[in-house]
């Protein structure tokens, strides 16, 4: 997938002729904007709204997030990049009581040690644990995570970019509690199951937590002074004993309304049970 995405946008460059201005730094991929070797020139406020899909451990579930994310740098340190980010969530799984939840709030840091000939950072993430043990979702597991990840940039030409990341999660064990239908069955003299009751029944799950790699690479295509593209590939190992694997392929594209608003609308489809069937992502980004 990641080299079909390259060879569309690598057709694109070389039917539409190079712009004058080189990429943004402040130009990101979608899924995670902290893991690139790029740090914000200034201070950066993303809004989005996510719908997903999920089909997992026998649950099909629908969810919405939307949240924030603040990301800064700063004028006495400018390889110093900071941020956070945080979501609000509704889940609908299919044959469960639906609920709406705050997820856990990530924050990081990242320092930029090599800008020249290509953009290198390393990066520390933890999330704190304002999340709820009656969502099942990968951004609310209700516990203190901690992230570890190298990011780059290179610039190929002046219209096209290639962001990547290598890095390592490491989760501590979580829970998942909720409720199901338990049924009364008894066998009539003709031994026909009647049901002649049913009642609620607390479940939680527990999952021990995992080292995780994680790995992606993508690229950004400038296509106008006010387009820019992008294609990424993302994957990482198991989060928890028994999970799958995250291994999903996003696209974008960024509009911007000048230099310091951006309308942003992506679509994404996951390939394993640890990432969403398909997503549908639209946001808004502004600089100050």
């Amino acid at each position: 997938m990641l080299l079909k995405c390259s060879a569309m946008l690598l057709a694109a460059v070389l039917i539409v002729p190079a712009a004058a201005a080189q990429i943004s730094p402040d130009a990101r991929l979608f899924q995670n904007p902290e893991r690139d070797g790029a740090v914000f020139t200034g201070m950066y406020l993303d809004g989005q709204l996510r719908y997903q899909q999920w089909n997992q451990r026998g649950f099909q579930s629908d969810f919405w997030l939307l949240g924030p994310t603040f990301a800064t740098s700063f004028a006495a340190l400018p390889r110093l990049e900071t941020g956070g980010r945080v979501w609000l969530v509704h889940s609908d799984p299919s044959g469960l009581s639906s609920e709406t939840r705050f997820s856990d709030i990530d924050l990081w840091g990242k320092f930029q040690f090599i800008d020249d000939p290509i953009l290198l950072s390393f990066g520390l993430l933890f999330t704190v644990p304002t999340g709820n043990k009656k969502l099942f979702h990968p951004v609310a597991s209700n516990e203190f995570n901690l992230e570890l990840f190298g990011a780059g940039r290179y610039y190929f030409s002046e219209v096209l970019a290639l962001v990547g990341h290598l890095g390592f999660r490491f989760n501590a064990n979580a829970r998942w509690q909720y409720r199901t239908t338990d049924e009364e069955i008894v066998i009539d003299p003709d031994g026909r199951e009647i049901t002649v009751g049913t009642s609620k029944v607390k479940v939680e799950e527990k999952f021990n937590g995992r080292a995780q790699i994680m790995m992606g690479a993508g690229l950004i295509y400038y296509a106008s002074s006010a387009i820019d593209l992008s294609c990424e590939v993302d994957f990482a190992s198991q989060a928890y004993r028994g999970m799958k694997k995250d291994f999903k392929l996003t696209g974008g594209l960024t509009y911007w309304f000048g230099q310091d608003f951006s309308g942003r609308v992506g679509l994404g489809m996951g390939f394993d049970e640890g990432s969403p069937t398909s997503e549908l992502i639209l946001g808004a980004g502004a600089f100050f």
